[in-house]
């Protein structure tokens, strides 16, 4: 009785953590998909920058007159783009930023914000679409091993349904 309890317990928790993973897929299904509707555009006028390098990972943040947080640019967003354009912005310089619709009431809120694009008059750092391109090409990895770990639960919740149903059926 104690051990068809385990199998009882095993099948569960399986079964949570397939539901679990699925929902975490279906949550970040669009974060490569972003538009001119799904993100806002925002001026600001920059009053610094700090890129941050910690071995072969480099971030990025910008700080801004009009919004008490900064900018950030992850660094799967950094590895792709040339940073230089990012540290050569100088204090006064007006940028235009987007940032996903979700994150607006963040804005001033928050310690910093991710941005979906950025550029200045002269120079478009990195549009949405290079975005989208960014996210899409590092979320990848991330897909794929959820999608495994899923079906791995799935098989895992299956199988000790079935042995629990044979034990039953003995009994």
């Amino acid at each position: 009785m104690r051990r068809l309890w385990h199998q009882f317990i095993i099948m569960i928790v399986s079964f949570v953590f397939f539901i679990g993973l699925i929902g975490l897929l279906l949550i970040t299904r669009n974060i490569d998909q972003q538009t001119e509707k799904t993100t806002t555009l925002y001026t600001a006028t920059v009053t610094g920058v700090e890129v941050t390098k910690i071995g072969n990972d480099i971030s990025a943040e910008i700080s801004v007159k009009e919004y008490s947080n900064n900018l950030l640019i992850s660094e799967s967003i950094c590895k792709k783009i040339n940073i230089d354009d990012v540290q050569h912005l100088e204090t006064g310089q007006i940028i235009y930023f987007r940032i996903e619709n979700f994150m607006v009431q963040h804005l001033n809120n928050a310690a910093f914000v991710n941005i979906a694009s950025l550029k200045t008059d002269a120079k478009d750092i990195f549009s949405l679409a290079d975005y989208n391109q960014y996210v899409h090409a590092s979320s990848y990895p991330g897909r794929i091993s959820t999608i495994v770990a899923a079906a791995i639960c799935l098989s895992i919740s299956i199988s000790y349904f079935f042995k629990i149903k044979g034990r039953k059926k003995d009994a």
